[in-house]
């Protein structure tokens, strides 16, 4: 019996897992397709040169795999709160899309707890709840309760909101590697145009590696047009020169994938929380009592007349 009921336990922590999980990231796939050629003519202004990635659009070159204003082509913007990564929207961790807008869930008083679930006047959306005030520790930000220690929207503040590439720590607006050169946040250990620090280029035909220019890369690491990189563990490059991972994944030994506690579900786009083992619940259930397994799906009532038979599943 005992076995019986481990096997079915696992059965529905494997189906949790990857049906139903917390969402991680809806990028594209790892390593997007390029543009077809026809899409890239169509977006180049006659004489107008730009990188062989880029697109002229309205007088100007833009890379349309990252810019949120011409993504995936001139003038498909994405929604707001966006990014593009790969020539696709997508919405950052922790957002959702409503109604075109990367909202969050949990503090969105027009959207609290779900999309379109607006508070009263007078309310606030805190955890994901209209209330009279905030939870202990949260912020009111019109009608949105929110940890201004750790918002990317309200960091330190009300409306101080970080730049997309950066996160907010203890209040504070950060990049995660390099410095906020131009509104971005650039790895200044690579890159050919801020190598070593905002504003500092190298030549043409120099390299930038660990933030001094040179003639050639060192050996180990991969030349990607001036940026000296670890394609083994660069996310933007990881396996080869623009090879770049979908957003909260990790680059290890040239192959992009979750991170610890993650479990990347086949065709699903997502990185999803992986759920214990049916051994693990077991543990933690009460002595001589088994862990409680997900309910059943309810079925649907029989007609009223129809023959008896086995009901469907709605």
């Amino acid at each position: 019996m005992g076995k019986r009921w481990l096997g079915a336990l696992a059965l529905v922590f494997g189906m949790v897992a990857c049906d139903g999980g917390e969402a991680v990231d809806a990028g594209p796939p790892d390593g997007a397709a390029e543009m077809d050629a026809a899409t890239a003519d169509a977006g180049r202004d006659g004489g107008s040169e730009c990188a062989p990635a880029e697109l002229a659009c309205g007088g100007a070159c833009v890379d349309p795999d990252t810019d949120p204003a011409h993504c995936g082509g001139c003038d498909a913007a994405c929604g707001d709160g966006a990014t593009c990564e790969g020539g696709s929207c997508a919405c950052p961790a922790g957002t959702r899309d409503c109604d075109g807008a990367c909202v969050e869930l949990v503090s969105d008083p027009a959207h609290c707890g779900a999309c379109g679930n607006a508070c009263a006047a007078g309310e606030v959306c805190s955890s994901g709840a209209c209330a009279a005030e905030c939870d202990p520790g949260l912020i009111d930000c019109g009608g949105a309760c929110v940890d201004t220690g750790s918002s990317e929207r309200h960091c330190g503040a009300c409306d101080a909101a970080c730049v997309s590439s950066q996160t907010c720590a203890a209040g504070s607006c950060e990049c995660p590697v390099g410095a906020l050169c131009d509104g971005a946040c650039t790895d200044t250990r690579s890159d050919p145009a801020h190598c070593g620090g905002c504003g500092d280029a190298c030549a043409a035909g120099e390299v930038c590696a660990d933030g001094v220019c040179g003639a050639t890369c060192p050996e180990g690491s991969t030349d990607c047009a001036g940026a000296c990189v670890d394609t083994a563990t660069d996310e933007a490059h990881c396996g080869g020169c623009d090879a770049a991972c979908r957003a909260g994944r990790l680059c290890t030994a040239g192959s992009c994938g979750c991170p610890a506690g993650r479990t990347d579900c086949a065709g699903a786009s997502t990185c999803r929380t992986t759920p214990p083992t049916a051994a693990a619940a077991a543990s933690r259930a009460r002595p001589g009592r088994p862990a409680r397994a997900e309910p059943a799906p309810r079925l649907a009532p029989r007609a009223s007349g129809a023959a008896p038979g086995p009901a469907s599943i709605p």
